[in-house]
């Protein structure tokens, strides 16, 4: 059910709906929810245009920010969310009677915060009217501040499945063929043949290697303002989950959205270094957010624990098969071992990825190729993968089971909870933990975080935390090992 908002609404203790946000009278209620349901009574409150509560919202615009006296306030109109019960203190501190408070913001003609109720999980900082059924709106905080609001869903994207901006073609990651993809990154699970593309120019090679070379598009670099419509612009930021992978920053009329993708804050071998780009909201991944269990060893520590596994191995005069997904996890495999004299082979799918990080300027230090093409890949190839570390995608099962005398690691940030499908495993991975989860989601300054590809559980945690936060979807991520 989709409720349109007044402001903030009290729940009296006989059951009067009031919206009591900036001091609106109680003559003035919605209803009573003993006797009407909200979702019937408002089309009636709203037809009558609420003037009493237009020149209230004007009294306070004048209060906070001294702008003109006609200033015209548009309401914002979004669902009913995040309510929680609360105590309201009047002006001097006394206890008003308990409520039931929905957060909601008042905004002035453009669009920009010039006050916010008090509420459940608001954040720090800002400028708080409180109000009750007995008092005026009391300022808690004295210099006034303007801030941008918190974008709804519907306001300034829609989930239709894919992700897209609103009232546009234009899309994030989308799994359908669209007219406009924006790209985070090259892997298989956020691709697609688009009639145009925006990404970075290493996930442009990547797409066309994996989906065409004749495909259509814009290779952003990082930090560059880019004017996609009338409407829209994107900037692209690094995500360091692969190399070339983007966190998307777009800006309108509506306000400013920042979509994630797969991300990883921690230092990387082979990926650039994340920068978090702020906006007024936030799609964000939480592929590992359901709790601090998951929490990864350095990359220091593990190119340690691998290194010693695989010399172990191979001086049994045995192969390491390491079970890594050809883009990203393999190339970082590679540079871990780049140093330790270990020889390498690399499937050709593999190497193929590899030859574009190389290009790229990504040392992966020496290196065979697994078969008898050499020439495609420019490194010398073999047959013989005794007492050496081959890379191999781990569901390319029908190849790992050629190999003899194999003994096989899983890189994959699952193995935290165990090791079933490989004979040793290294928590390898290049998507965020929970604690980096935790620092995006405030380094942001977002107002609202959307949580997606991943848990329920982490848009819990961060409300516990006091950011507002809501699970946008429950699609799985893929397991990219």
């Amino acid at each position: 059910m989709r409720l349109e908002l007044l402001g903030l609404l009290v729940i009296e203790n006989d059951g009067t709906v009031v919206p009591l946000t900036h001091g609106v009278a109680r003559r003035l209620s919605i209803c009573n929810l003993r006797e009407r349901r909200l979702a019937d009574a408002w089309p009636r409150y709203r037809a009558a245009g609420y003037p009493d509560f237009r020149a209230l919202c004007r009294d306070v615009w004048r209060e906070v920010a001294a702008t003109p006296a006609d200033t015209s306030l548009p309401l914002i109109e979004s669902c009913l969310a995040d309510q929680s019960d609360h105590v309201i203190a009047d002006g001097a501190g006394r206890r008003a009677r308990p409520t039931r408070v929905v957060p909601v913001m008042l905004l002035d003609a453009d669009e920009r915060v010039v006050a916010r109720s008090v509420g459940f999980g608001l954040r720090s900082g800002l400028d708080y009217f409180a109000v009750s059924p007995s008092c005026r709106p009391q300022r808690m905080t004295l210099a006034p501040r303007v801030f941008a609001p918190p974008p709804m869903l519907g306001h300034l994207f829609q989930c239709d499945p894919d992700i897209r901006l609103a009232n546009s073609e234009i899309y994030f990651d989308p799994a359908e063929p669209r007219k406009i993809g924006i790209i985070s990154h090259g892997h298989a699970d956020h691709i697609g043949r688009h009639e145009h593309f925006i990404a970075t120019a290493p996930t442009a090679a990547f797409l066309r290697t994996r989906n065409g070379f004749d495909l259509r598009g814009t290779e952003l670099p990082y930090r560059q303002p880019h004017r996609v419509d009338d409407s829209w612009t994107v900037e692209l930021f690094p995500a360091g989950h692969v190399l070339g992978s983007a966190m998307i920053h777009v800006s309108g009329p509506q306000g400013s959205l920042a979509y994630t993708g797969d991300f990883r804050l921690a230092p990387s071998y082979t990926a650039e270094a994340a920068e978090v780009p702020e906006a007024d909201a936030v799609i964000m991944e939480s592929t590992y957010g359901s709790g601090p269990e998951w929490t990864f060893p350095s990359r220091e520590e593990l190119r340690e624990r691998l290194v010693a596994l695989v010399r172990d191995i191979v001086k049994r005069d045995r192969t390491a098969v390491l079970l890594a997904y050809s883009l990203g996890k393999a190339q970082e495999t590679a540079a871990m071992l780049r140093d330790s004299a270990i020889p390498l082979v690399m499937h050709p799918v593999v190497a193929q990825i590899s030859g574009i990080y190389e290009s790229n300027g990504i040392a992966l230090g020496a290196y065979e190729v697994w078969g008898r093409q050499s020439s495609l890949f420019g490194h010398r190839s073999t047959l013989d993968l005794r007492a050496k570390a081959v890379i191999v995608p781990p569901h390319l099962l029908r190849d790992i089971r050629r190999i003899h005398n194999a003994e096989t690691i899983a890189l994959t940030g699952w193995v935290l909870r165990g090791t079933r499908d490989a004979d040793h495993g290294i928590p390898l991975s290049d998507h965020a933990d929970f604690g980096e989860l935790v620092t995006l989601a405030e380094r942001s300054r977002a107002g609202i975080v959307y949580v997606t590809h991943g848990s329920r559980r982490f848009a819990e945690e961060l409300r516990r935390r006091g950011i507002r936060a809501e699970f946008l979807r429950g699609k799985p991520q893929m397991r990219l090992f």
